[in-house]
């Protein structure tokens, strides 16, 4: 079930990225064949998206404590089973190249997921940057990169392609055993910061970027995670503008990601890091949560990150 890119799309240039996967025979992460061939999981999987602040210090400390965090806290009953989680994606933005070797250390990351990238090059100064993070029980048969435009700051889209059995309708959908197989998109993104007028349209330009990239032939399911930069009330004008909706439907409190802990003094809180989707016949994302809430380090004197995480789950 191939997809391809959108013909209007000529100045969008992507790299193509590789999948990893721990190799206990080698000791080290190799390339992962692309497939949509091995058995492929129904409907439900969980995404999880997070910004770790790659400017604060103890980086190494606060990404380790992250995937402890998500291991025995989001996932209790696999800290004690020892099995493998369920379907699921988890997104990180702003990891530094001294953490990310934290994360492919870790023995549920080795065990459990394959991982996209697993060295600095393909970031901007090959400092900090995006990472996908996803479950072997999914079938992955794309990964690729994009720079976005209007960014001071080097900002990047990553996507991966995924496939799962569900009961979303689509020209793109095929059929095993009975049940249709969607091909979905998952976007991984960090988008232009800030409360400016032009830091507003660089933000509408740059989701209306990744949205293009996300509305190509043959595909069921499209969504768009990450720290979004969304602090104005026109953001979500933004948001709709470029196609999306916006999973979150409850109160502002609630879904405030930053300026929460630490709590700001120089800014209000805002819900800087969402869920975003197309809407589609039959496919449901829950309400998204907030994680984190005072998770931290050293005595707990330091917080892993000044955003919180979001975590949601998608059914098709």
């Amino acid at each position: 079930m191939p997809l391809t890119f959108a013909d209007e799309l000529p100045n969008i240039l992507p790299k193509f990225m590789p999948l990893y996967h721990f190799s206990a025979d080698a000791e080290k992460w190799v390339p992962f064949p692309f497939s949509t061939s091995k058995d492929i999981p129904a409907g439900n999987f969980h995404i999880l998206t997070w910004n770790l602040n790659c400017n604060w210090p103890h980086r190494k400390e606060r990404l380790r404590e992250v995937i402890r965090y998500l291991e025995e806290d989001i996932f209790p009953d696999l800290a004690k089973e020892k099995g493998a989680p369920p379907p699921c994606v988890l997104c990180f933005q702003e990891v530094h190249k001294v953490a990310l070797k934290v994360l492919l250390r870790r023995q549920w990351i080795r065990d459990h997921f394959l991982v996209t990238p697993v060295n600095p090059e393909s970031w901007p100064q090959e400092i900090s940057g995006l990472v996908t993070v996803i479950s072997k029980a999914i079938p992955v048969s794309r990964a690729f990169i994009i720079d976005l435009p209007m960014s001071t700051l080097d900002r990047q889209a990553l996507f991966v392609d995924l496939h799962l059995k569900g009961a979303v309708s689509g020209e793109g959908s095929s059929t095993s055993g009975g049940q249709r197989i969607h091909a979905l998109r998952i976007a991984n993104t960090h988008l232009e910061v800030g409360g400016t007028i032009t830091d507003s349209r660089a933000r509408e330009k740059q989701l209306k970027h990744i949205a293009r990239m996300l509305n190509v032939p043959n595909l069921n399911v499209a969504i768009c995670v990450g720290s979004l930069g969304a602090c104005r009330d026109d953001d979500a004008y933004v948001i709709a503008e470029a196609g999306f909706a916006d999973a979150y439907t409850g109160k502002q409190w609630a879904s405030e990601t930053w300026g929460v802990q630490p709590e700001s003094r120089s800014h209000v809180p805002a819900r800087m890091d969402r869920v975003l989707y197309f809407p589609a016949e039959n496919l449901h994302v829950e309400i998204p949560k907030r994680i984190g809430l005072g998770a931290s380090i050293r005595n707990e004197t330091s917080y892993v990150s000044d955003h919180l995480g979001v975590r949601t789950v998608v059914e098709i």
